[in-house]
């Protein structure tokens, strides 16, 4: 389950998670931000069932660049990588960049992306996003 967080305000979910784990002897994933573990503390019951915690580490420039080699269509310089790296620390934030250069590659018929191509991209994305919050 994702967002732990929001569901331990509500102590029949906590029950019916002790109920289902407790039912079918099958593992639960939950997943949460930072204070997750503290939270869900309160719940001794619930609390006492969990086998193993793991937390997420930030990616390294090596993951960036995995995870770029495995899902981008599209060939990216060092620098582009780079810039990755130093601008995107989440997954859905990483998908987001490698999806608005591929967009671009394909648009243009590019194959390639360098890094003053991607912050340009990315530049006049964060504009176009703050012109369609004006008008909402």
């Amino acid at each position: 389950m994702d967002e732990i967080d929001y569901l331990v305000t509500d102590s029949m979910t906590i029950e019916t998670l002790r109920d289902i784990h407790d039912n079918t002897d099958v593992p639960i994933v939950l997943i949460g931000m930072n204070k997750a573990d503290k939270k869900l503390m309160r719940y001794n019951h619930l609390y006492d069932r969990i086998s193993k915690k793991l937390k997420f580490e930030p990616f390294s420039s090596k993951d960036v660049k995995t995870i770029i080699s495995q899902l981008c269509e599209v060939q990216m310089t060092e620098c582009a990588i780079k810039h990755i790296y130093s601008q995107a620390n989440r997954l859905r934030q990483i998908v987001k960049l490698i999806n608005t250069a591929e967009n671009f590659c394909i648009t243009n018929g590019l194959n390639i992306i360098d890094e003053k191509t991607l912050k340009e991209l990315v530049k006049n994305e964060s504009k176009l996003d703050e012109t369609c919050q004006k008008a909402e």
